[in-house]
């Protein structure tokens, strides 16, 4: 849920400007629930559930038991941190994005660089009051529920505003 809840969710804020197919988006929906089968169930079947559920990052632990010898990368869990770190920053920098458009509508006084560094200084503050990995795995538990609120009712709330105010209308071919 936290990758297309997400990760999808910046295309709501690209429409006006970009246009996209959903039927590529649903092929693009496809090909990615292989991808978190595997980062599931890989470790369960390299290790056993019962193995796998003692380590903190087991997806890490089944990557590092491969062993290539001609790969560039002395490691292929290097490989990987070095990917989940791009990946990380552009994913912090279109959430951010999206949160300066989304603080910018009601205070449009305010210029976006502002907006943006605030945000990223109240985001630095928070996370340095973050005490340890527990408190972590904690936040990422109450997340999961407001993105299951998030994923069951924003779309509920779109499909009844839109029958209520289209009227019945049907586009035109």
């Amino acid at each position: 849920m936290f990758a297309f809840a997400g990760g999808f969710l910046f295309l709501g804020f690209i429409t006006p400007y970009v246009s996209y197919s959903r039927k590529k988006l649903l092929w693009a929906s496809v090909v990615l629930i292989p991808l978190f089968l595997i980062a599931v169930y890989g470790p369960i079947l390299t290790f056993g559930q019962n193995t796998a559920s003692q380590f903190q990052f087991p997806f890490m632990m089944n990557i590092d038991t491969v062993d290539i010898d001609w790969l560039m990368f002395d490691r292929v869990t290097m490989f990987f941190l070095l990917s989940m770190i791009t990946f990380v920053m552009l994913f912090l920098a279109i959430v951010l994005w999206k949160s300066v458009r989304l603080m910018n509508r009601p205070f449009k006084r305010l210029k976006p660089v502002y907006v943006l560094l605030a945000l990223s200084l109240v985001v630095f503050i928070v996370c340095l009051l973050i005490p340890d990995w527990k408190f972590v795995e904690k936040l990422f538990w109450w997340n999961t529920f407001l993105r299951l609120y998030i994923f069951t009712v924003v779309p509920a709330i779109t499909l009844a505003i839109g029958l209520t105010k289209g009227g019945g209308r049907k586009a035109s071919p």
